[in-house]
């Protein structure tokens, strides 16, 4: 991947070399001015090259000091091609490469300069989707590249049910370091270096999978140079938004009343005003369903701790994550635990051979109550304020809902009452990739991949059968409760599926410069992928 390299030219001595053989000399250093040992030194159009040594010096003979180019590039660093124009002596300051920064972005299979792009193609940095944080990566994308729609259908922990496309083409390809895959929402925000949007034609490269858009994920990769820590804690309140205010029992029965007064065949009040003055005087109480159902804020926190460095052969990338979600339910039965591991590491392992692995992990898990959440707000905006939480306000007793009210809300919040479903899923996902730069042939590139991901969904439900209870008269002793059964008999089900993918890759990629303006770039590549599941439910 090319990034940028700054190159400061010294010319010691006006010595203009025109047409004849000579010896080139200089030095290499990193961005904080550092000796780089093992840069790699070419005449282009030869197989002529050396290396720097622990200096960071260098020495090469070349054929034509006026028209000779050289190209700089070592591991972690970007590369380019510097024509020498007679010079003898060369200070080069590299800098770090990073895919997607700077003017170089990711097209496809392969890396283009922003100012050559001409097709439809957008790109984000890492740190700009960091400006906002969320706990799915979709939503952290909203408003900040062009063309992109997201959707947020909902907030609840672990449901990740956001809306994604690219000017509403519908669902698009999502490829993470060079592999689709589907579990972007899950990622660890922290861990991305660049993302590529690839619209239109540009995504033509993919095939007809590729017919709704591109996003391209890549993963950070190690810089040379001392390891860095970082670690990011990141906590919040979660509020609920323009939630509907509901009524109290006098404004209920009000309504309730001007709605049976309005029937033309037979006006009725089904309410009288001595039982409506009963709850104005505080004789009875109004029931709160909300509060009682529901909190008004709930804490969400996001850790993050990363490890990076490296030296002139190999450079690494790690990193943790964790994150706790919790719901709004008083019960504490809805909950979201999400547990992120990535290891990405690079090592020259020979003069012209480079090995790059790519290991990932996540692992989370859900818990709620057995019914979904549009079920219980479902009841919760029925149940009338004037039905009181437990028959006779004994807490031994639920209070079972008269009327077409639907079912006792405080009893579906509770997994303890009325069950819980446990969703759990883990994501396994690795890559190895060899790249080998063909000494004899300058700008050839052989490269082979290989992934493989496992994926396991493992889900368990448990429905309770539970009673709720009418009231009894005040008069009657000893209370006898009459008890109706709900979600009888009990279940118990469980769902499990797993899936094993690879994918293979064989890539030539030929890039080069005739006569110091002609620039010719060749991708030959061949990939296939295999994928088959087994699950039971």
């Amino acid at each position: 991947m090319k990034a940028r390299l700054l190159v400061w030219l010294m010319l010691l001595g006006l010595s203009r070399a025109f047409g004849q053989t000579g010896t080139v000399t200089g030095r290499v250093t990193d961005e904080k001015n550092n000796p780089l040992r093992d840069v790699s030194v070419l005449v282009k159009g030869t197989g002529q090259g050396t290396k720097s040594g622990a200096d960071g010096g260098f020495s090469i003979k070349v054929g034509n000091l006026k028209k000779a180019v050289l190209r700089f590039s070592f591991v972690g660093y970007g590369s380019q091609d510097l024509a020498l124009d007679g010079r003898t002596y060369l200070l080069v300051l590299m800098e770090p490469a990073g895919k997607g920064l700077g003017d170089v972005i990711v097209v496809g299979y392969r890396t283009q300069s922003r100012a050559k792009v001409t097709g439809a193609v957008a790109s984000l940095k890492g740190e700009e989707v960091m400006t906002t944080r969320n706990e799915n990566l979709v939503n952290s994308l909203q408003g900040k590249i062009p063309g992109v729609r997201i959707v947020q259908n909902t907030a609840e922990p672990g449901s990740f049910n956001s809306s994604f496309d690219i000017r509403g083409l519908g669902n698009p390809l999502v490829i993470i370091d060079g592999v689709p895959r589907s579990n972007i929402a899950r990622l660890d925000p922290d861990d991305i270096e660049s993302i590529s949007i690839l619209k239109d034609a540009s995504a033509a490269v993919y095939g007809v999978e590729a017919g709704n858009g591109v996003v391209l994920i890549t993963t950070k990769r190690g810089k040379a140079g001392a390891s860095q820590i970082n670690y990011t804690v990141t906590g919040g309140l979660q509020a609920i938004s323009n939630y509907p205010k509901l009524v109290d029992a006098v404004q209920w029965m009000t309504l309730i009343n001007e709605s049976t007064m309005h029937n033309i065949a037979n006006p009725t009040i089904t309410y009288p005003d001595s039982l409506i003055n009963l709850y104005k005087n505080g004789a009875l109480k109004s029931t709160d369903w909300n509060s009682i159902v529901l909190r008004k804020t709930t804490p969400q926190w996001q850790h993050s701790l990363t490890v990076s460095g490296g030296s002139d052969r190999i450079n690494y990338f790690l990193s943790m994550g964790y994150l706790y979600q919790d719901g709004f339910y008083r019960s504490n039965d809805l909950n979201y635990k999400k547990y992120n591991v990535r290891s990405n590491i690079t090592a020259r392992i020979a003069s012209h051979l480079t090995a790059e692995l790519q290991l990932s992990g996540i692992s989370d898990v859900k818990h709620q109550p057995y019914d979904a959440p549009f079920d219980i707000f479902g009841n919760l905006w029925r149940v009338p304020p004037t039905q009181s939480l437990y028959a006779n306000n004994d807490p031994h007793y639920l209070s079972n809902l008269t009327g077409n009210y639907g079912t006792n809300p405080y009893a579906l919040t509770h997994s303890d009452i009325s069950g819980y479903q446990l969703l759990k899923n883990q994501f396994f996902q690795g890559g190895i990739t060899l790249t080998y730069d063909v000494p004899f042939i300058p700008g050839l590139k052989v490269k082979g991949f290989y992934s493989y991901d496992y994926t396991v969904t493992d889900n368990k439900g448990d429905q309770q059968a539970f009673n709720l209870y009418d009231p009894v008269a005040p008069a009657t002793s000893p209370a006898t409760y009459v008890a109706h059964l709900y979600y009888s008999p009990s279940t118990v089900s469980r769902s499990y599926n797993n899936i094993n993918s690879t994918l293979q890759r064989l890539t030539l990629d030929y890039t080069h410069t005739f006569a110091g303006a002609h620039n010719v770039q060749v991708l030959v590549l061949y990939e296939g992928s295999a994928s088959n599941s087994d699950n039971f439910s």
